[in-house]
This record gives structure tokens, sequence and C-alpha cells, in this order.
């Protein structure tokens, strides 16, 4: 679904986007209501299997976006993660969330990585003076690896599409990125 939805936005001109939704935990030290920001997505999913071919590759997101997701996220007083994600087409049982969590992924979720496939694509094949095609994502937990409780900052799905809003509307932003970058452990 997410596919077809971008492959539709890009042939009307769409250039960002930013991909708000709902994530499984694979850390265990992620929370109920933790926020992600995501730089990568392993593309073990079949959509994004069918659109890389052989291509053994894990999309990123675009790093300005991103970026920019982290900055709004901390102005707006929200905790985030920022690291690499699953996209799976059945979330995964406790054995493969393990796996996953043990070569640093943050969450799994169910359209991060056709989103960055799609962007990047669109972005190659872009005129020399086109518009750049960027993506991001903000992920929230809502589902846990482990039985804890929710965060108490969680701004939820409401503050977060918020945060996304204010950045696809507002300058482009650039510079480092301000978050921890995090590996999962």
């Amino acid at each position: 679904a997410v596919a077809m939805v971008v492959e539709e936005l890009l042939m009307i001109g769409a250039r960002r986007f930013v991909r708000v939704a709902p994530a499984m935990a694979v850390a265990p030290r992620l929370r109920l209501g933790g926020t992600i920001v995501v730089l990568a997505a392993s593309a073990t999913d079949g959509t994004s299997r069918t659109l890389l071919g052989r291509q053994q590759v894990a999309p990123v997101g675009d790093f300005a976006l991103a970026d920019a997701l982290v900055q709004a996220a901390q102005a707006a007083g929200v905790d985030v993660d920022v690291g690499s994600v699953a996209t799976v087409d059945v979330l995964p049982d406790a054995v493969q969330r393990a796996e996953l969590a043990a070569h640093g992924v943050l969450a799994a979720d169910l359209g991060t990585a056709p989103l960055f496939v799609l962007a990047a694509r669109g972005d190659a094949r872009r005129p020399p003076d086109g518009a750049r095609i960027r993506a991001a994502a903000l992920l929230w937990i809502d589902q846990l690896a482990t039985v804890e409780g929710s965060r108490p900052d969680d701004p939820g799905p409401e503050g977060l599409l918020r945060i996304a809003l204010d950045v696809l509307s507002g300058p482009q932003a650039s510079g480092c990125l301000s978050a921890k970058v995090d590996a999962g452990r």
C-alpha cells in the first residue's frame, strides 16, 4: 500500500515524504510510546524485495530531513531514538526480534523500506536541475518487545504528525544530526 501511494504522489510532483506510523519495538530498552527517527530500513518485506530485485541494500532516508525531524521533535520536548528498522510483512516473533536486536535494529514496521527505495529511485532518475526527492520516517512504538510500561512523555500519533507537518512546511534543515545516533546498543 505504501509503494502505491508513493508512486502516485511522485507522479503528481511530490518531492518530500515523511512516514508517520506505528512500529513494534525490537530493542528491549524501547518503551511504549517511544519515538524513532529512521535512518535506514532493512528491506525484508516482499514489496522492497520486488523493487530491489536481487540487490542486497538497506534503503536509507534523507539525512537532512531526518535531522530536521530530530530537531523539531527535540524542540517539542520529545525524546527520540535514531537508528534503523526492519520493514516486514508480518511482525516478528520473539526469536526474530532477538536476532534483529542483535544487529542493532530498533523496531519493525510495515512500510518504511519501500518509501526509502522509491524515493531513492525517483531521486536517481530526476533531471540534473530537478528538485531532490527526500524521504524520512518518524515512528512511534505501539507494541513492545518486552512487557513494560509506557513513557510519560509519549507525544502520541497526533504530536508526531504535528512535528512532521512542521518539518515539511518549514525551511529545509541541514547540519549535524543532533540526537544520539543509536545502533541499538
